[in-house]
């Protein structure tokens, strides 16, 4: 904030909060403090990592704070010293307790990618895109203990482009909660906002992801699976197997979105210079992959290497 006695705290954790903390800095807004998870063991080495937030955080000089829980006690109390004006959170990763909620003289604002109530929860965008919606936006909101269940002060709509991923429609939104907080912050400041309760009855859930949740279904339609597959990139992914080994879907097109059955699912139908697979309606090609143990590749580089009527799956 450009008021020097205004103490503004942010917590969230991963790149949809570093991209929402870049576009606030370029909108003239820089934390004070950034709370986000610890570090973490990651990759084969199980080498530690620290979240992008705390990155992203280092590099422009901002403090850091990486408790293990948000309603440790210590904790509360070194935020309680610390004095902030107002917390405002993106994907911070856990449930904040009222005890943490009472703290900010101005309250705390949560920026949640969904059009809520709709997709309360861990993975709002990675749902809404599995489930077909064309539709998706951002929800500005005051929180409370419940599960992004707070009033809302400002929601803004944004259309879900045919062949985004997950991953790439998690940052455009980062932006689109950045412009929301960027527009309505004075007012919500001087009282100017009016918040609005949520129509409860109207409420969805989104658990968090595991990695089971990327395993094809090769019964279902070409357009659910090229849903499933975009929605669960880049993470968990996709896969199936392939001769009894895992095989990962990075990209994939929807061939046929017919009813039409081409063969059982699963069946490869075509493996010249690109893979077909038969759904339980329509086809789907698949762009790129990586089979087990290998890099990953565009299907064109290695659609010779798979024969037609093998079922995936198997």
């Amino acid at each position: 904030m450009t008021d020097n006695d205004f103490k503004l705290v942010f917590m969230g954790t991963p790149e949809f909060a570093v991209e929402f903390l870049q576009r606030l800095e370029n909108g003239g807004i820089l934390p004070d403090l950034i709370i986000t998870q610890p570090d973490k063991p990651q990759g084969r080495k199980m080498e530690l990592c620290s979240p992008p937030a705390k990155v992203w955080g280092e590099e422009k000089n901002v403090p850091v704070w990486q408790p293990v829980k948000a309603r440790d006690e210590g904790f509360l109390d070194q935020l309680r010293e610390f004095k902030p004006d107002l917390l405002l959170t993106a994907s911070y990763g856990q449930i904040l307790p009222q005890t943490l909620l009472d703290i900010p003289r101005f309250g705390c604002l949560n920026v949640h990618p969904s059009l809520l109530p709709l997709y309360r929860g861990a993975a709002p965008v990675q749902a809404s895109i599995i489930a077909g919606d064309t539709i998706t936006g951002v929800t500005v909101m005051i929180m409370e203990a419940g599960l992004d269940s707070g009033p809302i002060l400002s929601q803004r709509e944004y259309p879900i482009a045919e062949n985004i991923t997950a991953g790439e429609l998690l940052l455009d939104l980062a932006g689109v909660g950045a412009e929301i907080v960027l527009e309505i912050l004075p007012r919500y400041l001087d009282g100017e906002i009016e918040a609005r309760k949520q129509e409860d009855q109207l409420a969805t859930y989104t658990g968090r992801l595991d990695r089971e949740t990327g395993k094809v279904d090769w019964t279902k339609s070409a357009r659910e699976i090229h849903n499933l597959i975009r929605g669960t990139q880049p993470w968990p992914g996709a896969f199936t197997y392939h001769e009894g080994k895992r095989l990962k879907i990075l990209s994939s097109a929807v061939a046929d979105d017919s009813d039409k059955s081409f063969a059982p699912p699963g069946t490869l139908v075509n493996c010249s210079k690109i893979i077909s697979v038969a759904c339980g309606s329509g086809l789907i090609d698949l762009e790129i992959i990586q089979p087990a143990g290998s890099r990953v590749m565009p299907c064109c580089d290695c659609a010779h290497n798979y024969s037609t009527g093998t079922v995936l799956g198997e």
